[in-house]
Parts: C-alpha cells; sequence; structure tokens
C-alpha cells in the first residue's frame, strides 16, 4: 500500500532549527529571560527591553555552538562523548 502524500526532506540537514530569525538557543535564552522578568516584576523589564540586544549580536559573532560551550563550562550539561572538564588525561 503506497502512501498517498509526499513528504519533503529538507534541503540542509545541519542547519540549526529556526523560528523566525532567533535559532534554538537564542529562543531559550528568550524564554528563560523572559520568566525572569514575571518572576521578578517591576523594573526588572527593563532587562527584557536592554539584554537580549547585546548578548544575541554577541552571540552570532562566535562559532556555532558557542552556547553550548558556555553551559558546558558552568556545568550546566555535559557534552556526551568527551570528557568532563576536571579530566587529566583523554584517550581515544
Amino acid at each position: 500500500m503506497a502512501d498517498n502524500f509526499e513528504e519533503k526532506m529538507p534541503q540542509f540537514l545541519h542547519l540549526p532549527i529556526q523560528v523566525m530569525w532567533f535559532d534554538a538557543n537564542e529562543l531559550t535564552f528568550l524564554a528563560l529571560l523572559y520568566m525572569l522578568c514575571s518572576l521578578l516584576g517591576g523594573w526588572a523589564w527593563m532587562l527584557m527591553l536592554l539584554l537580549p540586544y547585546p548578548v544575541l549580536k554577541y552571540k552570532r559573532s562566535q562559532q556555532r555552538g558557542f552556547f553550548l560551550q558556555i553551559l558546558y563550562i558552568l556545568g550546566v550539561m555535559d557534552i556526551q562523548g568527551y570528557p568532563d572538564a576536571s579530566a587529566k588525561q583523554f584517550r581515544e
């Protein structure tokens, strides 16, 4: 039995997921900033107006994967297939 519809394959499989002009890491940053401003309220909303532009501009000037490297350095997440930051030797 054949399918009656066609599925399109993305042209570039290596590109990150994008929503409008933001990639997944930028959306994560904006969502966390929004939640922080919602919790703090008041003048904290000025952060939502002032902070994203310079942070996203700096992030876009760096290599791809910059955000994940920062999270790794801070100890928030691990990069699979690599030892943690405290390892003295790495053998393949």
